[in-house]
């Protein structure tokens, strides 16, 4: 390594250790008592804080955890030293967007239905907007729900008899992207698995003919639903978001799912049916 290469080098480890050491002075900790909670020694702690020595990304990791970093922090600690960022590891519990933020979000999106729902697929709010069309899409689930956000999951509005695919064209194919999601998701949330299985089973034996391709490469993140109801064909696309900078995201993290009218029929069909 030339002069040149060294001191560029030290400076990558240096913006490490800035922020190491700003996250132990934070708790007026001493490096002893960190250096102990994490296993190694002050020696070895002094000199990643300086720049001398350039830590793993294991370390960095137990270090976020130990000196109660937030998953923003802890991934522009692991870009500084030249790792990926980490959008697995949930360290605090903590997500970008507060619930009263994320609810404030979908009720500004009325008069079209949007829904916040977990890293699980279990709804925990769904806006009025959303709610009337639910009644109107699921007539035979809905009354069932007595609370909106008390843990419908949306695996279960899928494969319901009266769900959700019950009165959508062209169901096979938004279930099978669907299933996409969900087998994407199950690679980083194990737990997800049994619901994919059921939506699977579900979706084999209601279009049997149907012939899903995983190798399919879908592109647009947007999935255009349409549906038969007693107010006419009803389309949408959809989208969903995260709230927070890339450095924030975790898999954990809450979702928004925004429904937007496709055509002006069913824009004033939302528009008409929803005015309070």
């Amino acid at each position: 390594m030339d002069q040149l290469q060294h001191v560029a080098a030290l400076g990558e480890r240096g913006r490490v250790g800035e922020h190491l050491r700003r996250w132990r002075l934070r708790h007026g900790w001493s490096q002893l008592r960190v250096a102990v909670d994490c296993n190694v020694s002050t020696r070895h702690l002094s000199f990643v804080e300086t720049g001398r020595a350039r830590p793993s990304k294991q370390l960095i990791v137990h270090l976020a955890r130990s000196l109660q970093a937030t998953n923003q922090e802890l991934n522009l600690c692991l870009i500084a030293g030249g790792y990926a960022p980490q959008h697995v590891i949930d360290l605090a519990d903590e997500h970008p967007g507060s619930a009263g933020t994320l609810n404030e979000m979908i009720r500004q999106h009325h008069p079209h239905p949007a829904f916040v729902f977990d890293a699980d697929w279990v709804i925990v709010c769904i806006n009025r907007s959303g709610q009337w069309l639910c009644s109107v899409l699921m007539p035979e689930l809905w009354p069932t729900v007595s609370d909106p956000g008390a843990g419908l999951h949306m695996v279960t509005a899928l494969i319901h008899p009266g769900g959700l695919l019950s009165r959508m064209r062209d169901a096979a194919s938004a279930g099978s992207a669907l299933l996409d999601q969900l087998r994407q998701e199950q690679l980083t949330n194990p737990g997800l698995k049994a619901r994919a299985d059921a939506l699977e089973r579900s979706l084999g034996e209601r279009f049997p003919d149907y012939i899903h391709d995983d190798r399919l490469d879908r592109g647009d993140p947007s999935l255009h639903l349409e549906f038969v109801t007693e107010h006419g064909p009803l389309s949408f696309f959809r989208l969903q978001t995260v709230i927070g900078i890339p450095q924030q995201i975790t898999v954990a993290a809450p979702r928004v799912e925004m429904w937007f009218p496709a055509d002006l029929h069913t824009r004033q069909v939302m528009e008409r049916n929803t005015e309070s």
